[in-house]
């Protein structure tokens, strides 16, 4: 319910609920919020009260509040509507063999610009820095569209450049679900209508900025580099890294690389996730038109150089796919649901809503927000949510930690993890023979 007692978004960023879209800044008409990284790297939405009007338009948009509905438009808001599921790669070698996975949203892009569909496309990028710098951009061609792929995996708050956009007749969006959110949202105020494709990533938590600055540390890069989380087809020593396990590199200006096995990453998730992630339903990006992603777990699936599952969600997203199929832009087959539920991991998604959305209460400030009362229905061990409360804890405390303390707990993390991995390996290796000696 929308409270009219409060006139800004303040309180959901001091809730952790800020998913930092970028919505409530471009609706902003005196433009008095701006966004802040803390020293764990968590983005959330600053407002300037000197310049609030205190008009109330923020939270009118803020997805986390949610006074627009738009999380009731879906029977099942964990899936959406989904016209086709796909699997497959695009036909463009170059884009393709730059891709993280099988290229088909940067393919969808291009043709959207070499069509006249779109004058102009909303997109992140990261540039090299000390950290690397992940921003917003507009590009208004498909030239050098390879500059912006791969996952960035880090929080932009992307919708704040819609400003930007006033003088553009045709303007595709790609973005995470709560971004997704937000253009829905927004365009329930009948603002930014030349917004006429949304194409979404699916999106299993992002993760806090300093972990960037973690993969600097350890590869000891400076002054600048980038870091690319997946990076698959990658030459190193000789041999060719693969899709199936690609691994995290890190790139200095003068072309030095170091790589890490993607371990590294999944170590560092929880570590680095912040709470407004463990509570977003919406892995699917289901109000995007066309939904790219990994096929986990699917069928006939190209394990060495990379696939994309592409999911058509409305009339204007199944046509382009369509076209693009039927001109040999793209080369997909269909799979079934049963393939995306399980790779994707929505049963899970649904405890993960039930056990987090109780722990949230432990939080020392709340909201009236839906984020708190997901999968009432489910009953859930008072032990998972006391689990839970101290994950979100634990991030809290480092967050109030310096960002050189942080950075070399980071690092501890991994080693103690890698550490004791070792020292399983030879138990496991005797466990082993001694079921084939018996």
């Amino acid at each position: 319910m929308y409270d009219m007692m409060k006139s800004n978004i303040r309180d959901v960023s001091e809730a952790y609920m800020c998913s930092s879209c970028g919505a409530c800044s471009a609706i902003c008409p005196v433009d008095a919020i701006g966004f802040k990284f803390t020293n764990i790297g968590r983005l959330y939405a600053d407002v300037d009260n000197k310049k609030c009007i205190n008009c109330g338009l923020c939270r009118k948009v803020c997805p986390s509040l949610d006074v627009q509905n738009i999380h009731s438009t879906f029977d099942d808001a964990y899936l959406g509507e989904i016209k086709d599921i796909f699997v497959g790669r695009c036909s463009d070698e170059r884009l393709f063999h730059n891709a993280q996975s099988g290229g088909a949203c940067t393919a969808t892009l291009k043709y959207l610009f070499t069509t006249g569909k779109i004058d102009a496309a909303i997109v992140c990028g990261m540039n090299a820095g000390n950290p690397p710098v992940v921003s917003a951009r507009i590009i208004t061609a498909s030239d050098n569209l390879e500059k912006i792929q791969k996952s960035c995996y880090t929080p932009v708050e992307l919708l704040s450049i819609l400003k930007k956009i006033k003088d553009f007749k045709s303007v595709a969006v790609v973005g995470l679900p709560c971004q997704i959110q937000g253009i829905e949202s927004l365009m329930k105020m009948n603002r930014f209508n030349n917004v006429n494709y949304r194409l979404g990533l699916i999106c299993d938590r992002t993760l806090s900025n300093t972990i960037m600055e973690v993969f600097g540390s350890l590869s000891h890069m400076s002054p600048d580099y980038f870091v690319v989380w997946r990076h698959k087809l990658l030459i190193f020593n000789n041999l060719c890294l693969q899709y199936q396990a690609a691994p995290v590199s890190v790139s200095s200006a003068e072309n030095k690389v170091r790589i890490y096995p993607n371990t590294y990453r999944f170590l560092l998730k929880d570590f680095f996730t912040a709470p407004r992630c463990w509570v977003c339903y919406d892995k699917l990006n289901t109000f995007a038109d066309i939904v790219y992603g990994d096929p986990w777990l699917m069928s006939d699936v190209d394990e060495e150089n990379g696939s994309s599952l592409v999911i058509t969600r409305t009339p204007k997203g199944k046509t382009i796919i369509d076209e693009m199929m039927k001109s040999d832009e793209l080369t997909l087959s269909p799979r079934p649901i049963e393939q995306l539920l399980k790779g994707q991991h929505i049963e899970h998604r649904k405890t993960q809503m039930a056990v987090y959305s109780r722990a949230i209460h432990s939080l020392p400030v709340t909201i009236d927000s839906y984020l708190y009362r997901q999968q009432t229905n489910r009953d859930v061990p008072s032990n998972e949510i006391k689990e839970a409360s101290q994950m979100l804890d634990r991030f809290r405390l480092r967050e109030n930690m310096s960002k050189g303390q942080i950075i070399r707990l980071a690092k501890v993390h991994i080693y103690k993890h890698l550490f004791m991995a070792k020292l399983h390996i030879p138990g496991i290796i005797r466990r082993i023979k001694n079921i084939i000696n018996r």
